[in-house]
């Protein structure tokens, strides 16, 4: 992969984004709208297909379980930013996130 400068950014637009549409997609048991926790971080990792009867794609790595834990500790409709991340995106001037 190509390494992108923007990184941070990128995935900060991804996430609120997602939060901004997430609630044009309905819930097929009761019809409300869906409410994500959102977990965001920064750092390297592994991927690569895992299995042969069913290969999928995996991401491996202390990135990967810290996002995790943003998630899942996270309150529904917000988005949780690790310190690593919300330090790369203090980086940009406030226009341009």
């Amino acid at each position: 992969p190509t390494p992108d400068e923007n990184h941070a950014q990128n995935i900060d637009n991804f996430a609120l984004a997602v939060a901004d549409c997430v609630h044009l997609v309905k819930s097929p048991a009761d019809g409300k709208p869906l409410q994500l926790r959102i977990g965001i971080h920064t750092g390297h990792c592994m991927g690569g297909v895992v299995g042969t009867l069913t290969p999928h794609y995996c991401l491996f790595g202390d990135m990967v379980n810290t996002t995790s834990r943003h998630e899942s500790t996270g309150a529904a409709g917000k988005i949780q930013c690790s310190k690593d991340l919300y330090e790369h995106l203090a980086e940009f001037p406030a226009e341009s996130q």
